[in-house]
């Protein structure tokens, strides 16, 4: 079984501010993309790793990883306006020998190796699966500033990467997305939408995605192997 994982780092980071994409941002010692590629480089399933960066920072991608001594990265394209266009790039670029593939968010550097091969193996069982973990506060639904009911929490999930697919589902999802123009904030949806079952996958690690400078402070102490 031949295993590629796209990793997305393609975006700005608006929401974080500063003057570099977040990915970017030195974290213990190296930038924090690096932090994530190595959890993919270091795992002996992955075969391949393709990822997708800022137009404008590829070359400084290729050279921090090559600095890095990353080996299974292919290929760098550059991103999209939008995350599906970041994606669909990287889907374009993985190896044809590709059985299995996986996306992962860039800013996700504490994926546990466990993590990786729970989604690798169900998703060679069943087609598509994602990690999640489910809902412990109490959600409410707000408009105009006001609660309008309480949602049942016992069903509801948190959605986490990497998300992994048989490697025509998640092509074939990406083609017919595009083509009807239908937008999404992860790839499970996308391929939900072809009516395809995908499995879930309780999380064993914090896998935090870096978002915000508060995430950005708990990642950096983790990653520096500090206690909260």
């Amino acid at each position: 079984m031949y295993v590629s994982a796209v990793i997305s780092a393609g975006g700005a980071g608006r929401r974080m501010g500063g003057d570099i994409p977040k990915q970017f941002i030195d974290v213990a010692g190296k930038p924090l993309l690096l932090h994530t590629l190595q959890k993919f480089e270091d795992h002996k399933s992955i075969d391949e790793i393709v990822v997708v960066s800022p137009y404008e920072y590829i070359d400084t991608t290729g050279e921090m990883i090559k600095k890095q001594g990353i080996k299974k990265v292919s290929k760098i394209v550059p991103g999209g306006a939008e995350r599906m266009d970041s994606v669909a790039a990287g889907l374009n670029a993985v190896s044809d020998n590709a059985d299995i593939i996986l996306i992962h968010d860039g800013v996700r550097p504490l994926v546990a190796e466990s993590d990786i091969e729970a989604v690798i193996e169900k998703a060679n069982e069943t087609g598509a699966a994602i990690l999640a973990l489910p809902v412990t506060d109490t959600i409410k639904r707000v408009e105009q500033g006001a609660i309008v009911n309480t949602l049942n929490r016992s069903i509801l999930w948190r959605a986490q990467t990497p998300q992994a697919f048989r490697a025509e589902i998640i092509k074939n999802a990406y083609k017919e997305a595009i083509s009807k123009g239908f937008k999404a904030t992860d790839d499970a949806q996308i391929v939900e939408m072809t009516g395809i079952c995908v499995s879930v996958i309780k999380g064993a690690g914090p896998n935090l995605k870096v978002t915000d400078k508060n995430d950005l402070s708990i990642v950096s102490l983790l990653l520096s192997g500090e206690k909260l």
